[in-house]
């Protein structure tokens, strides 16, 4: 007999959402055993430097005004702060494309990359794309087109690893993994605004200026707090692959990469998924005065089951399932999945519950925290550097990771608390 919990709207929709990003996540994978041997580990590290590059700026490209798109109590205002979301993206990546035409060589040069002087130019079109891409994701969110967030993520999973495989054989490799991301991009982007336009309700609302400035007044405190809570989360995310790439080598970052393409498979596949409609599942329980406590612990327990198998196999298994499966000049990234296992297994359990600190408005706390976190960060790969030892560096960065993902755990199941 089927648990009535699995019947729920809530499963359904989280279904339907992991099916789209399961196809979309196992397609990079699927082929990775080939980009692997198509492409060096230097090349995975110029990647891996231009996606954290694009990841960090195109966090905050919107004002994170698609965070709020899911609040307001009409679609009509929804719109509309989607729209000037769009227009806050319009604005940074021009902003983006200006500074690094005219201060691009400076900036590579110190992060050692002055020789690919092509980034200038593919950053900003990163980060225009994938801010665009996450306002649309939030838009199909707020009308309930579960099917169109799982196939756009899908086309950008397609797109970008097929003309990667493309650029790979023709030999076309030094930009070749980048080139292929940003064509999915691309298009994801198109098929994410093409779903919006054709759907009934949104074409019906007309975009007005004044409502576009009412709203993103009513929620300026997205871009006040929520923006630099993002910035020093995503860059806290994205500094290993900038650091490893800069002060050991871009080999190094391609070794992490590779391992963080590959561990947050399952993370991406469910996590995030769940994270979809459970901040929609979150939001209603709230402003219908429900008891959310419950209700969080309860999706916080089903993530721990279904990820005890396979994060104990990685545990385990890591460094020869790496040289298996990508090469025997890969297994050093499987070293580095080994020790990053159970700081991943708590992110993969708790970040669809880090949508409660937004809801509850204790943002600056959260903000707090997610400085306090980069810190620390940046002192355990420094400490790393120090000693001449990238091990040591993942080692003591994977600890500071598995201490605060605990207190967040703590902290966020305390705030459900105090609501009921």
């Amino acid at each position: 007999m089927i648990p009535e919990f699995i019947k729920s709207d809530f499963y359904k929709n989280v279904v339907t959402l992991i099916g789209g990003t399961g196809v979309a996540q196992i397609i990079p994978i699927a082929i990775s055993p080939v980009l692997t041997r198509i492409y060096s580990p230097d090349e995975f590290g110029l990647l891996a430097f231009y996606a954290s590059f694009v990841a960090i700026i195109g966090v905050v490209a919107t004002g994170r005004y698609e965070m709020a798109i899911l609040i307001p109590d009409s679609l009509r205002k929804a719109k509309n702060l989607a729209a000037f979301s769009f227009l806050i993206v319009g604005v940074v990546a021009a902003l983006s494309f200006i500074i690094l035409a005219l201060f691009g060589n400076i900036i590579l040069d110190f992060l050692g990359f002055g020789e690919f002087t092509l980034l200038s130019f593919l950053i900003p079109a990163g980060i225009l794309l994938i801010a665009s891409f996450q306002v649309f994701i939030y838009l199909l969110n707020r009308i309930k087109n579960y099917k169109g967030i799982a196939t756009a993520k899908i086309t950008r999973s397609f797109g970008g690893s097929g003309f990667q495989l493309l650029f790979g054989y023709t030999g076309l490799t030094t930009y070749g993994l980048i080139i292929g991301k940003l064509i999915g991009d691309v298009l994801s982007t198109i098929y994410g605004w093409w779903l919006t336009q054709k759907a009934e309700r949104l074409k019906r609302i007309p975009l007005i200026w004044l409502d576009m400035k009412k709203e993103s007044w009513m929620y300026r405190e997205f871009p006040k707090v929520n923006a630099p809570h993002a910035l020093t989360n995503t860059s806290s995310s994205n500094l290993p692959n900038i650091l490893l790439a800069a002060f050991f080598s871009p080999a190094i970052a391609g070794f992490y990469s590779l391992s963080h393409r590959v561990c947050f498979a399952p993370i991406t596949l469910i996590s995030s998924s769940v994270q979809q409609v459970y901040s929609r599942s979150l939001t209603e329980k709230h402003n219908d005065e429900k008891n959310i406590h419950t209700f969080t612990v309860s999706v916080f327990k089903q993530l721990a089951i279904i990820g005890i198998i396979p994060f104990g196999i990685l545990l385990i298994f890591a460094p020869d399932l790496f040289e298996l499966i990508f090469g025997e000049n890969w297994r050093e990234a499987g070293v580095y999945s080994q020790i990053l296992t159970p700081f991943l297994f708590l992110v993969f359990v708790i970040s669809p519950l880090t949508y409660v600190p937004l809801l509850l408005n204790r943002q600056r706390k959260a903000f707090l925290i997610d400085i306090i976190y980069l810190v620390l960060r940046v002192l355990a790969l420094g400490a790393g550097l120090w000693l001449g030892s990238v091990i040591i560096a993942i080692i003591a960065f994977s600890a500071v990771g598995v201490l605060v993902q605990i207190y967040l755990l703590f902290w966020i199941l305390s705030l459900t608390k105090s609501t009921r």
